[in-house]
């Protein structure tokens, strides 16, 4: 992130996605650890149109605004998670010019995104099985006060945020690792809670039920 424009780019959109949807959608769980999907408040049953559809006219009509980009794919094709319209909106609005790939560089990208999977997963491997568990927990939203009232490996908040802060700085040393960079610290101005989220939607993709904490939830 500190490095690549593009990847800012594309999670600063993500974070832009989020917030919208947290303002003015609903949340719907998906349960073990997925990520959620988000709806509109509706009065009644409608008729939904397949996604790819709503993503040409978009672009036929170079829509430029997010929010209208964001809200006429959940008004028009039901729930949809934060990734899927971040997706969505990359796609209308365009890669930025200094982000575009110059020509046969896409079998390199794909390795890239190959790459960063493995050291996802390999880095949530190595995680400890309190760390795992409490990412489990992040992951299906629960709050650090809810951690701190039924874990008796945080006593306080200050320790759920030490720990979410170590396991930032674990998964970016592999993620650095991959990319052949020294270093784990966070990039700049990245909370991260904000970085394990997005690392978080990545494991759900890849390995869905490890991110599913047992009956309980943390202990």
């Amino acid at each position: 992130l500190s490095r690549d424009p593009v990847l800012r780019w594309r999670a600063d959109l993500y974070r832009k996605v989020r917030d919208l949807l947290r303002a003015d959608a609903e949340e719907i769980s998906q349960g073990r650890g997925l990520p959620p999907r988000w709806q509109l408040p509706t009065s009644g049953l409608r008729a939904m149109r397949p996604l790819d559809v709503i993503e040409a006219t978009l672009r036929r009509n170079r829509e430029t605004d997010l929010r209208t980009i964001v809200f006429t794919a959940l008004r028009q094709c039901g729930p949809l998670t934060a990734s899927r319209l971040t997706t969505l909106a990359e796609t209308v609005l365009g890669t930025p010019e200094a982000a575009a790939p110059p020509p046969g560089s896409e079998p390199a990208r794909a390795t890239t995104q190959v790459g960063i999977r493995r050291a996802v997963v390999r880095a949530w491997n190595e995680l400890d099985e309190k760390d795992q568990m409490l990412l489990a927990a992040i992951a299906r939203g629960e709050s650090y006060d809810s951690l701190v009232a039924r874990s008796p490996h945080f006593r306080h908040k200050v320790a759920v945020t030490r720990a979410v802060s170590r396991c930032g700085r674990h998964f970016m040393a592999r993620l650095a690792g991959e990319a052949g960079l020294d270093g784990d610290a966070l990039p700049a101005g990245v909370r991260p809670q904000a970085l394990l989220e997005l690392i978080l939607e990545v494991l759900a993709e890849v390995i869905p039920n490890t991110i599913s904490a047992p009956e309980g939830g943390v202990q």
